[in-house]
C-alpha cells in the first residue's frame, strides 16, 4: 500500500472517530434531555392526578343528619328535621372542600332538603336573629342558588321532610314569637306552597320522620317552658294530624332515626331534669312506644347516622363530649367506639357511599365556631381528620347531592358572620 492511500484510510478513520464521539455526545444529551422532562412531568401529572376536586360517581342515597344546638331556651334548633327524615350516603372520592355560590340570605337553624329531582331546598331560619319565611334552590347543574316562593310563615327550629310524592312537609319550628302549629307544603314542581293541617300541638326542636306507609310522625318538642312526650300522625291523602302514643320521656334537642325494621329509635335530648342518656322505639305497626338500652352517655345536640350495616352512630352530644357509640337494634345495646379527634357540638353529620361518616364543624370547649372535620371508618371503627372548610360553622345543615359531593349550607358564626355554601 503506498504512501497515498495510507494517508487516506488515516484520514478516513479519524473522520469515523469524530463522527462517532459527534454522535455519542448527541446520545448522551437526548438522554440528558428525556431525565429532566420525566423529572418535571411525572411528578406534576401525580400531583394534578391526585387533586380531586369532583366525584363522579354515587352509589345510593340514604339520609343526612345534622345535629341540634342550643343556645338558650328560646334560640335553639333542632337538628334533625331533614336528619331525622332522612338519610344520605355519598361518595368520599373527593377529599377538599370548595366554595360554591352564595345562597341570596345568610341563614341558619334552616332545613336543607334533597329534592326528587336533584335540587336542594332550603327553608327558613334565623338571619341576625330574625326569623325568616325565604325560601332558596340550589341547583348543582349550574352552581348556583335561586329565590323562589316563600312559605306563608317564618320559621326556625322546624322540620321538613319529603314525602313519598316529592311534595315537602314543613311543620312547626319558633316564628316572630311563639312556636307555630302550622304546617305547609312545597310543591317541586309549580315552586308553590299551600297550606296544611296543623299539628295538634305547638312544636319547636321537634323531630320528624317519614314512615314506610308514608305517614309522617312528630315526635316531642317544646313550647313555653314546656317540654313534650307527645307524637302525632301526619297523614298526607287526608292532610290530617291523629295523636298517637307518647313516649315514655318527655324531650327536646332530641334525634330520631329510622331504622331498617320501619322500628323510629329516638335517642337523648333534654327535658327539665337536665340531658338525657335514654333512647326509646316508636313501631308503626301497634303504634306505641317501648325504652331500649340507655346510651352510656347523656347527650343534647348530637347527631345520630343510621348505617349500611343497620346499626346506628351517635356522635358528640354537648361541648366537651368526644364520646360516639353504637346501638345495635338486633340486641337494643349500645357499644362504645373511637371518640372523635375534637369535641364538637351543633355540628352535621353525613354518611358517605362506603358507610363512613362525614363530621363537619360545630362548636368546642370554648364556645368558638370550628371548621375542622372529620371521618369515622366503619370498618376500622375510628376516627381520622380531614381537610377543613373555608368557614367556622355551627347550627348548619350537611346535605348529599345526587353526584356524590356533600353540600354544607349555613352558619352560625360570630367570627366571618356570614358564610358561603361548600362542597366536600
Amino acid at each position: 500500500m503506498n504512501k497515498n492511500t495510507n494517508q487516506a484510510l488515516n484520514s478516513e478513520t479519524v473522520m469515523a472517530s469524530f463522527i462517532g464521539k459527534k454522535r455519542f455526545v448527541w446520545i448522551i444529551l437526548g438522554i440528558v434531555a428525556v431525565v429532566v422532562v420525566a423529572a418535571v412531568v411525572i411528578p406534576t401529572t401525580i400531583i394534578l392526578t391526585n387533586k380531586k376536586i369532583t366525584t363522579t360517581e354515587v352509589t345510593s342515597t340514604t339520609t343526612s343528619t345534622t345535629a341540634s344546638t342550643r343556645k338558650s331556651t328560646s334560640r335553639v334548633r333542632r337538628t334533625s328535621t331533614t336528619s331525622t327524615t332522612t338519610t344520605t350516603t355519598a361518595n368520599p372520592s373527593m377529599r377538599d372542600w370548595v366554595e360554591t355560590d352564595s345562597m341570596a340570605d345568610s341563614r341558619s337553624v334552616h332545613t336543607a332538603s334533597v329534592l326528587n329531582n336533584g335540587k336542594v331546598l332550603v327553608t327558613g331560619g334565623l338571619s341576625d336573629m330574625i326569623p325568616l319565611n325565604s325560601v332558596e334552590l340550589y341547583d348543582l347543574s349550574t352552581a348556583t342558588w335561586a329565590r323562589t316562593n316563600s312559605m306563608y310563615y317564618k320559621r326556625y327550629q322546624h322540620s321538613a321532610s319529603i314525602l313519598h310524592n316529592g311534595i315537602v312537609l314543613v311543620t312547626g319550628g319558633q316564628g316572630d314569637g311563639d312556636c307555630v302549629v302550622s304546617s305547609e307544603l312545597y310543591d317541586p314542581e309549580t315552586e308553590i306552597w299551600t297550606n296544611t293541617g296543623d299539628m295538634n300541638t305547638k312544636r319547636c326542636l321537634h323531630t320528624a320522620s317519614v314512615l314506610e306507609d308514608g305517614m309522617v310522625l312528630v315526635t316531642g318538642g317544646f313550647v313555653d317552658s314546656i317540654d313534650h312526650n307527645s307524637a302525632e300522625l301526619y297523614d298526607p291523602s287526608t292532610g290530617n294530624w291523629t295523636p298517637t302514643g307518647n313516649m315514655t320521656h318527655a324531650r327536646r334537642w332530641h334525634q330520631a332515626s329510622i331504622l331498617n325494621d320501619g322500628k323510629i329509635l329516638v335517642t337523648g335530648g333534654e327535658n327539665d331534669k337536665g340531658m338525657m342518656n335514654t333512647a326509646e322505639l316508636y313501631d308503626p305497626l301497634t303504634k306505641s312506644w317501648t325504652t331500649t338500652g340507655s346510651m352510656h352517655d347523656a347527650r343534647v345536640c348530637h347527631t345520630a347516622s343510621l348505617l349500611p350495616n343497620g346499626n346506628v352512630l351517635v356522635v358528640s352530644g354537648d361541648r366537651d363530649d368526644y364520646l360516639a357509640e353504637l346501638y345495635d337494634p338486633i340486641t337494643g345495646n349500645w357499644a362504645t367506639t373511637e371518640s372523635l379527634r375534637i369535641p364538637r357540638t351543633g355540628h352535621a353529620a353525613s354518611v358517605l357511599a362506603n358507610g363512613d361518616v362525614l363530621v363537619s364543624g360545630g362548636r368546642e370547649p370554648g364556645a368558638y365556631e370550628i371548621k375542622s372535620s372529620e371521618i369515622y371508618d366503619l370498618l376500622t371503627e375510628t376516627w381520622s381528620m380531614t381537610d377543613d372548610m373555608d368557614c367556622e360553622r355551627y347550627q348548619h345543615q350537611s346535605s348529599v347531592l345526587p353526584n356524590g359531593t356533600v353540600l354544607v349550607t349555613g352558619a352560625t358564626n360570630r367570627i366571618t358572620r356570614t358564610c358561603n355554601a361548600e362542597l366536600y
